[in-house]
Formats: structure tokens, sequence, C-alpha cells
């Protein structure tokens, strides 16, 4: 009986088509990252770039060899890096990054803080995407009574 109510199950779901496809990520076009001139520091903001093309990019404290290796994995499934996965920013790498970015408005082998985000490599900072939202504060607690003292009774 329970096999006729799971084929039953599956049937309605290919004749709905199923639950929705979520929507790729879109690519990012980074050239609306460039700055003219390097931005003042900020507290876990780093900048990259010259002449006139500043860009926010991943502090180095950021690039530990385990992002790096999900960088070049990222990279490899892209089919543009097709070298030996190291955790290492090397040659080929940057090269990889270059072929990445360059088509998104980013012709730096340097890698942007826009760009590790689209591959998924490092967090999205939701309060920037979505404006920062305010923390109502939590409703005052109240202390439950005291119990009774029973030689008081």
């Amino acid at each position: 009986m329970t096999r006729i109510f799971l084929l039953a199950g599956l049937l309605a779901l290919t004749a709905c088509q199923g639950p929705p496809m979520p929507e790729a990520p879109r690519r990012p076009d980074l050239s609306l990252e460039l700055r003219p001139e390097k931005p003042e520091p900020e507290e876990g903001i780093c900048w990259a770039g010259k002449d006139g093309a500043w860009f926010r990019a991943p502090c180095p404290e950021a690039l530990t060899p385990e992002v790096l290796a999900s960088l070049q994995r990222a990279l490899e499934v892209r089919e543009l890096y097709d070298e030996e996965i190291t955790g290492e920013m090397d040659p080929a790498t940057r090269q990889a990054v270059r072929r990445l970015q360059e088509p998104l408005g980013l012709d730096s082998e340097q890698l942007s803080l826009a760009a590790a985000r689209y591959l998924g490599i490092l967090p999205v900072d939701l309060d920037a995407l979505w404006g920062a939202r305010s923390k109502e504060p939590d409703p005052p607690t109240s202390s439950p009574p005291a119990p009774a003292d029973p030689d008081t009774l």
C-alpha cells in the first residue's frame, strides 16, 4: 500500500513539473566596483588595483590554503583552471582568476571580493546586500516568582 502512495506522489510531482528550480546566480559586473582613487582603509576591507582602478579584494588573512583550494576547484569546474589543486595563489591560479574576471569587467589577476563571493568561496555580507536591519531590543524578561518557603506556610 505504501508503494502505491509513493508512486502516486512521484507521478504528481512529475505532472506538476516538480518544485521550481532556483535561479542561477547572476554574473556580477565587476566594473561597477571600480574606484578612481584608493579609498581610505576600513576595518575588514582591503583594496587592490592601481592607476585609477581600485576594487575591494579579500584581505590576505582570508585567503587561507583551504579558501585558495576552494578557489582552484571553483575555477576548475568552470574550465578556467586545469592544474593540480595546491591551495596556493600560484601563477596558474592568477591567470585563471584573470580569465574569470576579464569578461565580468575587471582585467586583473588579483581576486576581487565580488568575484570571490560570486564563486561562493567567501561569505556574502547580507546586511550590505539588503541594508542593515534595525535590531529591536529584546523584550524584558520577568523572572519567575520565588518558590514559597515551606516553613512559612
